[in-house]
Formats: C-alpha cells, structure tokens, sequence
C-alpha cells in the first residue's frame, strides 16, 4: 500500500490510455445565507473562478482501489454554506468517484474537498481518470494521472493503445460502401428511412435481429461512449466487424440517409471518422481501433407512429436520431473526435475529418476584440468536456463568457458559423430546421473559452452555450499518435434523447 501526498498521482504501465469525459453534477442545496430576519431566503453558493490544475491529492493507493482527497482551490466565494450530494463519476480510466464534502465557502479565496474512492473497472493499469467539476456557477476538469503497475493491468496486445482485444471481430466487410436500395429508391423523408431500416432488417437472422433491434428507453439510449468499445463495453447492436458484406452495405445506406451531404460533413464526415480509425490501428493502436468497431442499434420499430432511435457509434464517434410519430424530434448527444487530427492520407487519399469545426472556431475568437476575448475567457483548465458521455444534464446554471447578443451580426455569424458544422452532420433539411432555432435563440447565447486561441493546444477549451444549444470542444493529448485531437459533443438542453 502507497501513501501519496500533495502531488498528482502518477501510475503508469505499458498500456496508456486516455478517454474522456466527463461529468457532473447536479443540483445543489444550498442551505445557508439566512439569517434570522429572512429565514425562507436560500443564498446560491457562487465562486468566480475554480482551479482544477492547482489539485492536491491525499491518497492511498492499493492496487487499483485508491481512497483519500482532492483539494481544488476557488476563489471569490460568497461565505454560502452548500450541503451537496454531489457525486461525480470518473471518466477515462472509469471506476472512481469524487464526492464532495459539504462546507462553507470563504468570503474570497478556499478550497473545494472531494472524497475520492473506488477501484479502476476497465484495468487498464495507467491513463487519467477524469472528473468535471461544476460548482457555484464554475466548472473545470480534475485529472488524476495513474501511472500503472497495479495486478490485472492489461498488457499491449491484450486491449487498449497499441494493444489487439482477444474477442473483438472483423469479418473483414467494414469499409464496403453503401449502396442504392432499389427497393427504397422512389420514397423518400420518413418513409425512405424507414424501408432503409426494415430492408437491412430483413437480411438479419432472429439472433442478430435480437442483437441489433432493442426496445426504445432512455437507459438503452444512454449507452454509448467516445472510447473504442473494447475499452468502453457498454454499447448496444451489431458491429461493422460482425456483418456481412450486404449488412454492411445496407446499413451504411441507412445512416447515408439520416446524414448530411455537405463536404467533410454529415455522410462524408462520418465515413472519414471509420478512415481515421483504420489509419490510427494501421499505426500503433491495433485491433481495438478500427471500422470493424462501430455498432449499430434500432431502439423501438421504425415506424411513423411511436418511438424510435437510430444508434451509430464507435471511437470517437456517436450519432442518436430519436424519431416520435415520424418525426426526428432529437439528433443529440453527438459526439465528435477524431486522431490523428488535421490532414491526413490513407491508402492515397486525403482527408481533414474535423478541420472545419477547428477553423470555424478559430474564427469565431479571431472575429472578437480584445475586450470581448476578455470576456469570453474562461476561469480555470478544462482537460476534456463537462457535459461528455454519462454526463447527461451536466450544464452550469448560469452560463458564462461572452453574450452574443451584444455582438455584431457579422459576428453572430461567425458564432453561426461554428454551430453549423454540428447541426449540418443531419441530413439537409432537418439541419435547416434546427440551425433556424438556435438562430432564433442566438442573443440569449454565449461563448466561452480557455487556454489558446488557436485550439490546438493540449487544454485548448471552446464552448457555445445556447438557450438549447451547448456545443463543447476540447484539445486532449493525442493517445497513439504524437501531438493533440480534439473530442467535442453537441448536445440539446431541451431535445438530447428526443426529449425523453
């Protein structure tokens, strides 16, 4: 047993992995700021900024069981007294929980106390667990670095970076293309839609079709990640791997479909996230990485009456088309990453799978003065996102940065600009449909940002936080390839899961 203090715990192994995400919290009761002249007023706890990058750690560490502290600094706090049940799971290396300890805020400078337990589930032996921080109107990242050597940490080639899972299949048809479904040719919206996906449905045997066709609930809704799913292990359906050449074909005409046809967008921003993959296990990162990693699930029977949802995703990647009575009332959470980052070839041709969010975002920045960048800067470090996979719900209260609604209507533009190359992964006219909401919405909405505005740095942070809109991107360390990639997520406050 290891005792370890004032320092960020650093574990390492072989095996090194990194994941995301991320999140948080809740809601907080906030129990004081009465006096006895006003004994119903409940005071909000609030801070100005919050410092994940100054944590100090007490723990104690057996094996991949760890317990003891994280103490992050704040500063401008309010002297409220806040009784929280706040419980904030681990992301990256899973299995850890930061619950924090009820207190009282200073009037200025303090400190936030969270109990951390729990043993590493994934055994991985190394990598960084991940909490998102959101309190009294702040929110950061808290990474705690393990640096591996504990029993059952997985070896190269049994998972993970650099490594090849035992029970993972490729029946080697994941990069056949999509093709016309003759059958579908003359519907169209809706109705073609729906024979794309009873048409794959009828080439799946009854085991398969109990595999990939589930009943629709928000928990089965719930279950997708950025990881590679032998890290992950919690998606649902059928992987590309497991498919036959005419499933695979089938079902790519299907998200061809529900995907937009703008360049390096919707279909084709998809289909080079399966490229990068097959290029980042071309290169160090093995079998876990790869097209034959991506599933597919229908929840519910497609149809124009009832609920439905259309499920894709894999490493870095996840699409969540929910429909109601024939119409596509949710496409969030999204979630976009991609390694390796900017352009690059495979088998002779180039691609630049998220270059554009990047640009789009630099410009948006670039298009403010130097007092509004002022403004729109975030307090604190973000190391990934706040409101990434199961951290559903996990928005600050009170948005923070800079109100668009000030700006110039070249600027909002600019703001436009970023969010389209979210909205426009949908197909063409759902995307108008949607970008003419957050349009309508765009005075109430902000931006913030923290770290360097060229979003390329490791901790480069950027986010849109909308009446519905909340759009996040963060600049991680790249996990098997050299330098930086980015991981974002689109969500909807209103329509993530349909609504439901």
């Amino acid at each position: 047993m290891t005792k370890l203090r004032n320092t960020k715990l650093q574990i390492t192994h072989r095996v090194i992995f990194q994941a995301v995400t991320a999140l948080i919290i809740s809601s907080l009761v906030i129990l004081s700021g009465c006096n006895d002249d006003d004994e119903n007023v409940v005071d909000e706890a609030s801070i100005t900024s919050i410092d994940c990058s100054g944590v100090t750690f007490d723990l104690t560490i057996d094996g991949p069981d760890i317990s003891g502290t994280a103490t992050v600094p704040y500063s401008g706090g309010n002297g409220v007294a806040y009784d929280t049940a706040m419980v904030i799971s681990s992301t990256g290396v899973i299995g850890y929980t930061a619950t924090l300890e009820s207190g009282t805020l200073a009037s200025g400078e303090g400190n936030l106390v969270f109990d951390i337990t729990g043993t590493s589930t994934n055994q991985m032996g190394g990598g960084i667990a991940f909490f998102s921080v959101a309190f009294g109107g702040q929110a950061c990242v808290l990474e705690m670095t393990l640096d591996g050597g504990f029993d059952g940490g997985m070896e190269p080639g049994a998972g993970g970076p650099g490594g090849d899972m035992g029970d993972i299949v490729d029946n080697g048809f994941s990069d056949v293309e999509a093709v016309e479904v003759t059958a579908c040719s003359s519907a169209s919206g809706i109705e073609k839609i729906i024979c794309l996906a009873e048409s794959f449905i009828a080439l799946l045997d009854d085991e398969e079709l109990a595999i990939v066709q589930l009943d629709y609930s928000v928990e089965n809704a719930q279950k997708w990640s950025n990881l590679p799913e032998g890290m992950a292990g919690i998606r649902l359906g059928l992987s590309l791997g497991e498919m036959d050449s005419t499933q695979v074909a089938y079902v790519k005409a299907l998200l061809k479909e529900v995907t937009g046809s703008k360049a390096n967008e919707g279909w084709d921003e998809l289909y080079q996230h399966l490229i990068a993959d097959n290029y980042l296990g071309d290169n160090g990162g093995g079998n876990t990485y790869g097209s034959h990693n991506y599933y597919f699930a229908l929840l519910g029977t497609p149809s124009t009456s009832g609920t439905f949802e259309i499920q894709f995703g894999g490493h870095h990647f996840a699409l969540a088309n929910t429909y109601i009575d024939g119409e596509l009332v949710g496409a969030t959470p999204s979630f976009r990453g991609i390694e390796p980052f900017g352009t690059f070839t495979y088998n002779g041709e180039s691609y630049q799978t998220m270059n554009d969010e990047q640009a789009a975002m630099v410009a948006m920045l670039a298009g403010l003065s130097s007092d509004e960048l002022a403004t729109a800067q975030l307090s604190g470090t973000f190391g990934d996102l706040v409101a990434g996979p199961q951290n559903d719900n996990n928005f600050p209260a009170t948005p923070s940065g800079l109100n668009v609604g000030g700006l110039t209507s070249a600027q909002k533009e600019l703001v436009l600009a970023v969010i389209e190359t979210y909205v426009a992964d949908l197909s063409d006219t759902e995307a108008e449909k949607i970008m003419d909401k957050y349009e309508s919405e765009i005075d109430d909405t902000y931006i913030g940002y923290s770290g360097t505005t060229s979003v390329t740095e490791r901790n480069d942070y950027v986010r849109i936080d909308g009446p519905s809109v909340w759009i996040e991107y963060s600049t991680q360390s790249g996990v098997i390839l050299s330098g930086t990639h980015p991981h974002s997520v689109w969500r909807d406050k209103t329509f993530d899961y349909g609504g439901n």
